[in-house]
Order: C-alpha cells, then sequence, then structure tokens
C-alpha cells in the first residue's frame, strides 16, 4: 500500500483507493476459481447419458450454458445445472424451450438424431411459384370481398329509402 504524506485527506483517498484495489483483485481471484471448479462440474445424477448429451449439444449450438439459459429465456445458467449433472431429466415445458431454439431433445433423451427433411432439388422455385399464386389468389379473394361490402352497402341505403317510403304512405 502506498501512503502519500503530503495531506492527510489525499493519503486518506489513495488509501481507500488500494483496499478497493485490493478487493476487486480478491473477487477476480474467486470469481476466477468458481468458475474453473464450475467449468466441468460432475456427472452424477441417475441420468448421466443424457447428461453428457445436453453437454454436447450445449456446446455445439450455443457454446455457453448461460447462452442456451439467454436464448430460452431463463434469468441464469443455474437453471441447467440439474440437467447438465443428471440428477433431472428434461420435463415437457423445458422440452418445448429446447426445441423452440432448435436443440434435439430426442438426442438428448433416446441417443438418436432426428433426421431434418430436406428440400428436393428444384423444389424451392416451384415453392416460391405456388406461394406468389396463393398470394395472388388470396389479394384477388381481398377485392371481391371489398367489392361485395361496397354492393352489400348500397343494398342496405336502397332498404333504408323503401323503408322511409312505406313508413310515409
Amino acid at each position: 500500500m502506498r501512503i502519500c504524506f503530503y495531506s492527510h485527506s489525499y493519503a486518506g483517498i489513495v488509501i481507500i483507493s488500494d483496499i478497493f484495489s485490493l478487493i476487486i483483485h480478491e473477487c477476480s481471484l474467486i470469481y476466477r476459481r468458481l468458475r474453473k471448479k464450475y467449468r466441468n462440474m460432475p456427472i452424477s445424477g441417475p441420468y448421466k447419458n443424457e447428461a453428457v448429451r445436453f453437454r454436447e449439444e450445449i456446446k455445439k449450438k450455443f457454446k455457453t450454458q448461460i447462452a442456451l439459459c439467454h436464448a430460452i429465456g431463463a434469468k441464469d445458467g443455474s437453471y441447467v445445472t440439474g440437467y447438465v449433472t443428471g440428477n433431472n431429466r428434461i420435463g415437457n415445458i423445458l422440452r418445448e424451450k429446447l426445441e423452440a431454439v432448435g436443440v434435439d431433445v430426442n438426442y438428448i433423451l433416446y441417443g438418436k438424431r432426428t433426421e431434418a427433411e430436406k428440400p428436393k432439388p428444384g423444389s424451392g422455385q416451384e415453392l416460391s411459384d405456388l406461394l406468389f399464386q396463393c398470394t395472388e389468389k388470396v389479394i384477388h379473394l381481398q377485392n371481391t370481398v371489398i367489392e361485395m361490402n361496397k354492393e352489400l352497402l348500397d343494398v342496405n341505403q336502397l332498404l333504408e329509402t323503401v323503408k322511409k317510403s312505406v313508413t310515409r304512405v
């Protein structure tokens, strides 16, 4: 620690500054130790195989547990700790969240990868053409409905006129 003899108030600031530096340094050391300790959490629960596959999927898609937790809307990485240690099994709620972010939950639970359906060659253009035709048809139907609505308003106005004429007589 440094102590300055020029002024008592300045020396107090320097001492406080040094104390804060030491506290920050100690906190960073503790953080590093904890991070190192929990980086390779032991797999000890009854669902060891699932835990290994879950870790594999996390590393492959998100790199870290925290990134996965942010993607599924959890506040911190402890949300999945029970699953990556093998103590808990993935339930329906977590399964839906994981599937929504693209994790292959069937692989994690059963060890079998699901094959994504691959589009047939050339089908992209055909699909695009079909979507364009559908859009054209929907626009045509919308215009027809608007025209029918106008016609219906005209009929209502005529009926009002007829109704007023009948009530006068």
